[in-house]
C-alpha cells in the first residue's frame, strides 16, 4: 500500500511537469525577436541581453528536461509492472495459504463432525446408566431391609413388584420406559432451557445486500429498541462501517423462533450496506422472501427508509427469487 501510494505521488508529479514542460514548449515556438535596426542604443541592448544564445539554451534545457521526463515514464511504468507482479505472486501464494487453511479446516469439522458423534453416545450411555441406577434406587432391588424379627421393613406392595420384576425381559422393558420419560420430562426441558439463548440452534442463514441511503439517526433508535448484543466499528475501504447484531423478541410476528440479525451500515454515507439472518430451521414456517419483506417492513416502519424505497426493495428481491427459480 505504501509502495503503490508512493507511486501515485510520483506519478502526478511527472504528469505535472510534463505539462509544465508542454507550455514551455508551445512559449518558446511562438516566441520572436524583432531585429534592433540600426539604433545603437538598441543595437548595445540587444547585446547584453543576448537573448538570441538565451533562447537557444532555454531550448536545451527543455529538450533534457523532455528527455529526463520521458525517462521517468519508464522507470515509472516498470516499477508498476514490477508491483503487479509482485502483487499477482503474493496473492496467488495467499490463494493457496487460504486453500490449505480450507483443507485443514474442512478436515478440523470432520474430526469435531466424529467426535460430537461420540459425545452423543457417550450422553445417551450416561443417562441410560442414571437411569437404571435411578430405577433400581426407586424400586430397592437391590434392598434387603429387616428388623429384629427378621420382618422385611420395605413396603408390602414391593415383594408382589419383585415377583414381577424376575420375569424375564420385565425389568428391561421396565427400564426402557423409565429412560424414555426420564428423557422427556428432564433431559429434553434441561437442553432446551440451556441452549434457549444461544446460536446452537440457528442453522439457517440468509445475507442481503441492500446498499440504500437510510436515515441513520432514525436506525440507531430503531436499534435502542432492540436487544443489541454485539457492537463494533471497523474501518472499510475508507469508510466508517458499524456492524450491529441483535436479537429480534417478537415470536408472532416472525412466526416462531426469532432470527438474530446482523446489520452493517455506514456511518459516514448513511448508507445501509448488508444484513444478515440467523434462523432456526425447525423452528420457522417463513420463507427468504418473507424475512425479507418482514425486515424492510420494520425498517419502513421505523422511518429509516422511505415507503417508495422499501416497495422498490421488496419488488427487486421477489424479482431476484422469481429468476432464480426459473
Amino acid at each position: 500500500a505504501t509502495a503503490r501510494l508512493l507511486m501515485g505521488q510520483v506519478s502526478r508529479a511527472v504528469i505535472l511537469l510534463d505539462e509544465c514542460l508542454l507550455y514551455v514548449e508551445e512559449s518558446l515556438a511562438h516566441c520572436a525577436f524583432a531585429s534592433p535596426g540600426e539604433d545603437p542604443a538598441l543595437i548595445r541592448l540587444a547585446a547584453i541581453l543576448n537573448a538570441g544564445v538565451l533562447f537557444e539554451s532555454m531550448k536545451r534545457r527543455v529538450a533534457d528536461m523532455r528527455k529526463n521526463v520521458k525517462g521517468a515514464s519508464v522507470e515509472l511504468m516498470s516499477i508498476q509492472k514490477m508491483t503487479s507482479v509482485i502483487a499477482e505472486t503474493q496473492q496467488t501464494k495467499i490463494h493457496a495459504v487460504l486453500q490449505q487453511s480450507q483443507h485443514q479446516v474442512a478436515d478440523l469439522q470432520r474430526t469435531v463432525e466424529l467426535s460430537m458423534a461420540h459425545v452423543e453416545l457417550l450422553k445417551i450411555l450416561l443417562s441410560g446408566v442414571f437411569a437404571m441406577e435411578l430405577l433400581d434406587r426407586i424400586l430397592g432391588l437391590h434392598y434387603n431391609i429387616t428388623d429384629e424379627g427378621g420382618r422385611s421393613l420395605l413396603p408390602a406392595f414391593m415383594e408382589p413388584l419383585r415377583a414381577v420384576i424376575v420375569i424375564p425381559g420385565v425389568l428391561f422393558a421396565l427400564f426402557l420406559l423409565f429412560w424414555f420419560v426420564l428423557n422427556k420430562v428432564w433431559y429434553e426441558r434441561a437442553h432446551a432451557r440451556m441452549t434457549k439463548n444461544t446460536s446452537v440452534h440457528l442453522n439457517l442463514t440468509l445475507k442481503y445486500n441492500f446498499n440504500v441511503p437510510v436515515d441513520i439517526r432514525q436506525l440507531k433508535d430503531m436499534l435502542q429498541y432492540k436487544y443489541v448484543e454485539m457492537e463494533s466499528l471497523e474501518r472499510e475501504d475508507g469508510n466508517l462501517v458499524k456492524k450491529v447484531i441483535y436479537a429480534e423478541t417478537d415470536m408472532l410476528k416472525w412466526r416462531g423462533q426469532p432470527p438474530r440479525i446482523e446489520l452493517q451500515y455506514d456511518q459516514q454515507t448513511s448508507f445501509l450496506l448488508r444484513a444478515s439472518f440467523f434462523l432456526n430451521r425447525s423452528e420457522t414456517r417463513l420463507t427468504s422472501q418473507a424475512v425479507h419483506d418482514i425486515f424492510v417492513e420494520d425498517l419502513a416502519l421505523a422511518k429509516v427508509i422511505t415507503a417508495t424505497q422499501s416497495k422498490e426493495l421488496m419488488r427487486s428481491n421477489a424479482s431476484v427469487d422469481h429468476d432464480d427459480e426459473s
